[in-house]
């Protein structure tokens, strides 16, 4: 059964399918045409009254009418009520469309949106815009369809493939009318005086190629006052008067949940362009995971999916995710009774391609050189030709880069742009979606902060042809040494932020940029660049941690350490380099080979007289030793990292010391020493924006709390630990403290809410590259955890929790956990 979410798209739909005009159903309903053009539009209900009429002439039938009348008053939702799948008219079908011969797949709210804008009296010309092979051609074509019998004239579509004149659009448009030749105008004036008294819809079809012409589509629409005009183009034409809309990729699947995932609509194209190829062709809990994998590789562009998806009667579909992995170019022809510049993708990038400037093209050759994206600060010292600026190509506030000259590149982004081989690409967070709960979280300004900073993206099929070109023109090595330095001192310089009180942003800014990080490392160690490698790694080991990347970055440290042990030195940097190896890796390497790296760590710290490099070093110690159960070393340990840095005078030094010792000192049963601790931490870490150390205080704070008995005072350090530790993106903490929040509930009485929470915990737990939760957290948590005794799992709502996986919207849960005020 078709569907819709919108009424005025409905009543739409079954006027139409009775063959009735808007002035002919407004004048038997007893209103005026432009209320019903309103009420189409959605941009005002039906009254009661005017319900019941347009019950009645819409020819419903009871059971439908009463489901019409619950509608229009808000009571249900437009869904109830089955769509119109095809006018059933007697109005002679005029017009020039081609019938599709597939189905279009998840467009429907695209449809009825630009339908609902056409609706509007002011607009008169629709351009949709958009890059190379998302599905702007047969979302006209679907528009025009539904609105065939909205035109007295009919709806005609304009291909211009072929079309290499721009003064030649006015012959195409008489050819498709079939307007008589005149022998005394010429064809643009023929057409506007054929078209001047008639009421239709043209849709031009691929504009981009002529743009000259956008003065004679100005003309036609002032000429002709009851013509609608539809433009499909890559380009954007800047023409005055024109609502344009910008066609997007089709939904890609979220995390790697099945059901989810087959219902995407990236995926559906897939499997049915796969079954026309190959009949038995269908999803399995195993390919599903593949088929989203590919996808994702192509970025939801509806016309590389179908070509991917044609290649399944000759590749497996691992073989076809692994060559898009490496960006290997996979057969690339599509159905020969395409129109040419449509036959493959490759064709239609290369026409783009070639109808930019020269300098134009190197610059997207060029900016290909970038992984995920890239900011305006990072194209201008990679791309133009200026010598190294160290800092100066580091964005660190508003007038730091003042002077790179990112407007010598202005024009030709704007060119790339216009023509959607670029894209600017932003968080676009709601509220809810980002975990903000009021206009002063930091959540919030974290992103408004994101979403301030323009960045730019290619879609993986142009990138991989713009790499194409950079590798032809001998330009690629340069390229990656400029964008490896411009990485190493924008990571350097940005390194203290990570520890700051911005630290929630700079994390998300690297999180960004993880894949130019990575790639910047990969070139460094490609090409034996040890220092420069090593300075970058031990940059990022503090991103790795917060993120839970803890395999990932000790791996990356793993090769620089296999190198640097060849050629053993006593700095700061090969002390620094063993401490991020062994930070990252105890968790999940033999412990006794840790402690070895930080042993040899703290050997080089005491030569070099690095009394704070000695602190960091026996605060992961200390950690080593809570995780190994072992709480007198633990204690010992943290007392004398406390006490290294109480006399280095250092304050940030003195307050993660602090932090730890307060942990050793609970895990050990001293409570009322801890709390005490953990709050004067607490109160430092404030003062200094320490986001993480608050975070870890609030949660072992609240810990206290629940041990205690005062469950109120232990909801409030939690919550405030959650919010922190969303802020910071620490799935860690987060799964820490909802685990800590839940058994809190239970204790207020609320188990089915605490067993929710608590299986959100233990999906994050699962995510993690942990091999075992925390032993310290288990310590301390332990007594409360008994709680849950009566809730364990086989719950319904653990179950439930459980089997969402991740399909879980963690922010929502965050936020809801956060904004609860009924246990106070």
């Amino acid at each position: 059964m078709h569907t819709t979410d919108s009424l005025g798209y409905w009543i739409r739909r079954q006027r139409m399918a009775l063959d009735l005009t808007q002035m002919e159903l407004a004048k038997q309903v007893g209103c005026a045409e432009i209320t019903l053009r309103k009420i189409e539009a959605d941009e005002r209900r039906p009254s009661p009254q005017m319900a019941q009429r347009l019950a009645h002439f819409l020819h419903l039938a009871e059971s439908e009418r009463v489901r019409f009348m619950a509608i229009a008053v808000g009571s249900k939702t437009v869904a109830s009520l089955p769509l119109p799948t095809a006018p059933r008219t007697t109005r002679a079908s005029v017009g020039h469309l081609p019938a599709p011969v597939t189905p279009l797949i998840g467009r429907t709210a695209e449809i009825a949106a630009c339908i609902a804008v056409l609706q509007h009296d002011d607009v008169r010309i629709l351009t949709l815009s958009g890059p190379i092979g998302v599905g702007k051609t047969r979302l006209a074509l679907a528009i025009g369809q539904e609105l065939q019998g909205a035109y007295r004239h009919g709806v005609h579509f304009v291909p211009l493939e072929t079309t290499r004149n721009p003064a030649s659009i006015a012959e195409s448009v008489i050819r498709v009318l079939g307007a008589p030749q005149s022998s005394s105008h010429m064809p643009p004036r023929t057409a506007i005086d054929f078209l001047a008294t008639r009421h239709a819809l043209l849709i031009f079809d691929g504009f981009e190629h002529l743009l000259p012409a956008v003065s004679y589509i100005a003309e036609l629409a002032r000429s002709c006052a009851q013509v609608d005009v539809i433009i499909t183009t890559r380009n954007a034409l800047h023409l005055y008067g024109e609502h344009q809309v910008v066609v997007t990729p089709l939904s890609l699947p979220e995390g790697n949940d099945p059901d989810r995932t087959a219902a995407s609509h990236a995926v559906q194209l897939f499997c049915a362009r796969a079954q026309a190829v190959q009949a038995d062709f269908c999803l399995t809990p195993a390919s599903v995971v593949q088929v989203a994998t590919i996808c994702r590789h192509l970025d939801g562009l509806p016309l590389a999916i179908e070509s991917a998806a044609a290649q399944v009667k000759l590749f497996s579909l691992e073989e076809i995710a692994q060559r898009l992995e490496k960006r290997l170019p996979l057969p690339d022809r599509a159905a020969t009774d395409l129109p040419t510049l449509r036959h493959n993708l490759t064709d239609a990038i290369t026409l783009s391609y070639e109808l930019l400037s020269p300098p134009a093209r190197r610059l997207l050759a060029h900016l290909a050189i970038f992984e995920d994206g890239f900011c305006l600060q990072a194209a201008a010292a990679v791309c133009v030709d200026l010598p190294a600026s160290g800092e100066s190509a580091c964005r660190l506030g508003d007038s730091s880069c003042a002077s790179m000259p990112t407007w010598e590149l202005a024009d030709d982004l704007t060119s790339l742009l216009d023509r959607s081989l670029l894209a600017r690409v932003g968080t676009n967070l709601t509220r809810e979606k980002s975990g903000a709960c009021c206009e002063r979280c930091p959540v919030r300004h974290m992103h408004e902060c994101l979403d301030a900073d323009p960045r730019f993206a290619m879609f993986n099929v142009i990138r991989t042809f713009a790499l194409a070109r950079l590798r032809a023109a001998e330009d690629e090595a340069t390229l990656r040494q400029r964008h490896a330095d411009y990485f190493v001192h924008w990571l350097a310089a940005a390194a203290p932020q990570l520890h700051g009180a911005n630290q929630g942003i700079w994390l998300a800014r690297v999180e960004r940029d993880a894949g130019n990080l990575c790639a910047a490392l990969d070139w460094l160690l490609d090409t034996d660049q040890l220092d420069a490698a090593t300075r970058l790694a031990c940059d990022l080991a503090i991103f790795w941690q917060r993120r839970g990347r803890y395999r990932e970055g000790r791996q990356w440290l793993e090769r620089i350490l296999g190198r640097a042990n060849e050629r053993p030195c006593v700095t700061a940097l090969h002390a620094r380099i063993l401490r991020s190896a062994a930070t990252l890796g105890y968790r999940h390497i033999d412990r006794t080979h840790i402690r070895r790296e930080l042993a040899a760590s703290l050997s080089l710290y005491r030569k070099l007289h690095d009394v704070l490099g000695m602190v960091d070093t026996y605060c992961d110690l200390g950690e080593i030793a809570l995780e190994q159960a072992e709480w007198s070393k633990a204690l010992a340990l943290n007392q004398q990292c406390l006490a290294l840095a109480q006399r280095a005078g250092d304050q940030a030094a003195i307050c993660r010391a602090s932090l730890s010792l307060g942990r050793a000192y609970l895990c050990v049963g001293r409570t009322d020493r801890a709390a005490s601790l953990l709050s004067q931490t607490l109160g430092l870490a404030q003062e200094l924006g320490a986001l993480h150390i608050i975070a870890a205080s609030h949660l072992n704070l609240g810990r206290i709390a629940l041990r205690e008995g005062k469950i109120a005072d232990a909801v409030v350090h939690v919550r405030a630990s959650l919010r922190f530790g969303f802020l910071l993106g620490e799935e860690k903490v987060l799964a820490e403290g909802l685990e800590t929040l839940a058994a809190a509930l239970v204790k207020a009485g609320r188990a089915t809410e605490a067993t929710r929470l608590n299986g959100v915990a233990q999906v994050l737990w699962a995510k993690s590259q942990l091999p075992t939760r925390p032993r310290v957290h288990a310590a301390i948590i332990a007594a409360s955890l008994l709680a849950f005794r009566n809730v364990q799992p086989g719950d319904s709502a653990f179950e439930t929790v459980s089997q969402q996986g991740e399909a879980i919207d963690l922010a929502a849960v965050i936020a809801s956990a956060i904004h609860d005020r009924t246990v106070n």
